[in-house]
Formats: C-alpha cells, structure tokens, sequence
C-alpha cells in the first residue's frame, strides 16, 4: 500500500514567470522571503537545474 502525504500549503511548490525574460522559475517555499534595503527576495530555481538563486519577489508573476 502507497502512503500519501500531502504537503503543507507553505511548502507546496509555485511556479513563477519572469516578468522580463517569461522563464519560469520554481519556489519550494514562498513563506522563505529575505529583505535587503526593503526589497523582498524569494529563493527559487530554474525548472532543469538544482542549483537556488534570489530574485525580486515583485519580477515574478505567479502562475500555479
């Protein structure tokens, strides 16, 4: 028997597209926001790599 567990809101992940260059970035957890100067950044990836990055949260528009 599988066993299914769902994720916690905060934790599901978001697909975001960049507002400039319409690449879709992925965010394991949008409550994960660090503040510089003021300005809110989220941690996220692109869609066939690993590796993490920050981005203004306010270049993204969110699309799942």
């Amino acid at each position: 028997m599988a066993q299914v567990t769902a994720q916690p809101a905060a934790e599901r992940i978001r697909i975001f597209e960049n507002k400039i260059t319409r690449e879709r970035l992925i965010c394991r957890n949008i409550n994960l926001v660090r503040y510089f100067d003021g300005v809110a950044y989220l941690s996220v990836r692109k869609e066939n790599e690993t590796r993490q990055f920050l981005i203004r949260r306010d270049a993204l528009t969110q699309i799942d």
